[in-house]
C-alpha cells in the first residue's frame, strides 16, 4: 500500500493547484460519539485562557454534569470550581502560547468542549496547515524522501478540502483524528522533515474537474 500511495500521490502532484487558503481553520473531532469523555484534564505551561473566563491558571479539570448537561471547570486536584457553562453550551480553551495539553497530549490551536447528552465532545479548532503538521508524520514516515513527504502533504491537504461538510458534520466538526478520516497526532507527533513538507507545499491541493480529489490512502 505504501508503494501505491507513493505513486498515486506523485501523480496527484502533477495536477495540483495552489487554491487553498493557508489561514483556513478546520475542526477536528478528538472525542465524540462512543468516545465522549466524562472528565478531561487541560494544561499549558504558559497558562490557559478562554473567552468565557479570562484566567484559568496553568492546569484545570473539566467535568461533565449529567444532571443539566453542563461542563464544570475546576482547578486541577481541587474541588474549587472556576466556571460552569450554561446547559449544552460549549466552552473554548487555549494555551496562551496556542499549545494546549489535553489528557497528556498536546495540540495546537483551540480546544472546544461541547456538553452532550452522554458526555463531553472535544474538538480541536486549528489552522489547516498546522493540522497537517500532526497528520503527515502519522500517515507517512518522517524518514521518507523529501519529495515523497511533499506528495503526502498534498494528498492529506486535498483530503481535508474534499471532506468538508461531510460525514461528521452532525457532530459539529469536519474530520476526525482516526483512520476513519486520517490519523492526527497533534503537536507531539510533529517532525521537522514533515513540517517542512507541509510548509513547502502550503495551500496546494489536487484538483479534478474543478473540485478537490477525494484522496484515499493507508
Amino acid at each position: 500500500m505504501k508503494k501505491v500511495l507513493f505513486l498515486s500521490t506523485i501523480l496527484l502532484m502533477l495536477f495540483a493547484f495552489n487554491t487553498a487558503a493557508a489561514d483556513d481553520i478546520i475542526n477536528v473531532g478528538l472525542y465524540y460519539g462512543n468516545s465522549v469523555l466524562q472528565v478531561a484534564d487541560l494544561s499549558s505551561d504558559e497558562g490557559l485562557t478562554s473567552p468565557d473566563f479570562e484566567e484559568l491558571g496553568t492546569e484545570i479539570t473539566a467535568k461533565f454534569n449529567s444532571d443539566d448537561n453542563t461542563i464544570e471547570l475546576y482547578e486541577y486536584g481541587t474541588d474549587d470550581m472556576l466556571f460552569k457553562t450554561e446547559t449544552e453550551t460549549p466552552i473554548s480553551i487555549c494555551g496562551t502560547d496556542e499549545i494546549t495539553k489535553l489528557n497528556n497530549k498536546r495540540y495546537r490551536g483551540v480546544i472546544t468542549l461541547h456538553p452532550t447528552n452522554d458526555g463531553i465532545t472535544i474538538i480541536n479548532e486549528v489552522n489547516i496547515e498546522q493540522y497537517l503538521y500532526g497528520v503527515v508524520p502519522k500517515e507517512a514516515s518522517a524518514s521518507w524522501p523529501e519529495e515523497a513527504l511533499k506528495a503526502q502533504a498534498v494528498a492529506a491537504r486535498t483530503y481535508v478540502f474534499s471532506a468538508l461538510n461531510g460525514k461528521h458534520s452532525d457532530y459539529g466538526f469536519d474530520v476526525c483524528s482516526t483512520t476513519d478520516c486520517q490519523v492526527y497526532g497533534g503537536y507531539d507527533s510533529e517532525a521537522s522533515s514533515t513540517n517542512k513538507a507541509v510548509d513547502d507545499t502550503a495551500g496546494i491541493i489536487a484538483i479534478y474537474d474543478g473540485k478537490p480529489v477525494h484522496t484515499l490512502f493507508s
